[in-house]
């Protein structure tokens, strides 16, 4: 990736508007050369799909062909997010294949197509969304229901009448929000009975609709219920904690749909884990969203010393990256110093990522002992990987400039003589 290109991808996420403003327009008006560095960025989750949204729409067709490779390669999370991004551009040539990929193994890819197909309004993505709000996963269903609220067909509003008695609130909550925008009587008199659902939301979500018909516009933004945790992953969460056990179904259902639940699951499970808990909230280091990411290395650093002995067994373990960089990152925060073997090998991991975030983790243990390991690290081809290093070692006292540090013969053969 180009420093140009580079730049202007970190200011997407700038909290100045004018910036962002600029590098939209700038990465758009480059179109199909910025693609690859955006790709790039999206695959090493070094931006947020959120903040790249609007730039993949922009550029338009030349984003397809890398978007559908990613769509259909092996890894759930390039395709959750390259069905996201499939949906922003809006192209025919995606629509396609978004249905192919709905009938993909994985839930959550099942989920985000579902969701990326209503983007679409296409008559052709009716039968697969009628499909899947059939779907054995509560959240392709429910995605599936929002979806096609935005069709006007009778096969489609007999199905969102159906779902108003699924079994998962989820479900009949995105229902309700889809049949809201049908002006028909009878769907009126479901609403008024969906007011009386046994689920609390449920029936708030019913009595919005029922705002939202009479022209209050922002009756759904009101609720804020997406914040909440279901009742359905409430007892999730006491099934695990009353006997201390995963499995598979529980780790399922604890890859919900919606980032904003995840990182509430993990900030309710921190509250009450203990070193048995950690690896659940593992997967969360490699969530695809920076913010699920960064709760789950705080909810893993609340364990405190009693996780180290579970993070050490579990690290090998780690085929991702961010996991890897998490785990370092949650060793660094408890600064016990069994990690320490630990960290000082992952200074040679293959990921700059995961050697950067060692690198700092060591640097919080203020140990002479790591001075060498970090002076090793001064040779990586990285430059951002030595920039931390330097730091590093000048927060032990070693000065680059200081000849008596017997490290300033290295920093001038790297760097030059200042």
């Amino acid at each position: 990736m180009s420093n140009e290109f580079d730049n202007l991808i970190r200011n997407l996420e700038s909290d100045d508007s004018k910036i962002r403003r600029e590098a939209e327009l700038a990465l758009g008006y480059d179109g199909s050369k910025a693609v690859p560095a955006l790709i790039q960025a999206v695959r090493e989750n070094t931006i947020s799909l959120e903040a790249v949204t609007s730039v993949f729409n922009r550029i338009g067709e030349p984003t397809i062909d890398p978007l559908t490779d990613m769509l259909h390669s092996d890894n759930n999370d390039y395709q959750r997010k390259a069905a996201h991004l499939l949906a922003a551009v809006g192209h025919g040539r995606a629509l396609v294949q978004l249905i192919i990929t709905l009938d993909d193994e994985d839930p959550m890819v099942r989920a985000e197509v579902a969701s990326a197909l209503g983007n679409f309004k296409d008559a052709r993505a009716m039968g697969p969304l009628l499909k899947a709000i059939q779907d054995n996963d509560p959240n392709v269903r429910a995605n599936a229901a929002l979806s096609l609220g935005n069709f006007n067909d009778e096969k489609i509003t007999d199905a969102l009448l159906m779902a108003l008695e699924d079994a998962n609130p989820i479900v009949r909550q995105s229902a309700i929000r889809a049949l809201a925008k049908n002006p028909a009587d009878f769907v009126e008199s479901a609403l008024v009975n969906a007011t009386r659902d046994p689920d609390e939301s449920v029936r708030q979500t019913a009595a919005a609709a029922l705002q939202h018909r009479k022209g209050d516009s922002v009756a759904f933004d009101r609720l804020n219920i997406d914040s909440d945790i279901t009742d359905e992953m409430k007892s999730t969460i006491e099934k695990i904690m009353s006997d201390g056990k995963l499995d598979t179904q529980d780790m399922e259902a604890l890859r919900h749909s919606n980032p904003r639940v995840r990182s509430e699951l993990l900030q309710y499970i921190s509250q009450k884990s203990g070193p048995q808990m950690i690896r659940l909230m593992i997967p969360g280091l490699n969530d695809i969203n920076p913010a699920v990411r960064t709760k789950a290395v705080n909810a893993i650093t609340n364990v405190g010393p009693k996780g180290v002995d579970v993070l050490l067994q579990l690290l090998p373990e780690q085929t991702s990256p961010f996991a890897r960089a998490g785990i370092a990152e949650v060793l660094g925060n408890i600064g016990d110093k069994r990690a320490m073997p630990a960290l000082l090998m992952m200074l040679k991991d293959d990921d700059d990522r995961v050697v950067t975030c060692a690198i700092m983790a060591i640097s919080q243990f203020n140990d002479p002992d790591t001075i060498d390991h970090l002076v090793a690290v001064l040779k990586h081809p990285e430059e951002s990987v030595r920039t931390h290093a330097i730091a590093a070692l000048q927060k032990l006292g070693y000065d680059p400039k200081n000849e008596t540090t017997g490290v300033r013969k290295l920093f001038k053969k790297l760097f030059g003589n200042d």
